[in-house]
């Protein structure tokens, strides 16, 4: 999946914050079901659409300062 395809996704769905709303029903959720209730609020499209603008906006540092990464990228390589 493209960042490109995360972000239609995002702006189609509800804006705004999501509501982690397991916890008021939680005799009826088992407990990885909470968790998956806690997760999909933590990614709203808000938070989804902020990390992307981080993203694109790394990406786009590294792609006009090439150079100056290049000892950056060999050190992440040497840890893989």
């Amino acid at each position: 999946m493209t960042l490109n395809e995360l972000r239609k996704i995002a702006e189609s769905a509800t804006p705004g914050e999501w509501e982690d709303r397991a916890w008021q029903e939680s005799r009826f959720y088992s407990e990885q079901e909470q968790l998956d209730c806690k997760y999909v609020a933590a990614f709203s499209p808000t938070r989804i659409l902020a990390m992307l603008r981080v993203i694109e906006a790394a990406v786009e540092m590294r792609e006009s300062r090439g150079a100056e990464f290049e000892a950056f990228d060999k050190a992440i390589e040497e840890m893989k």
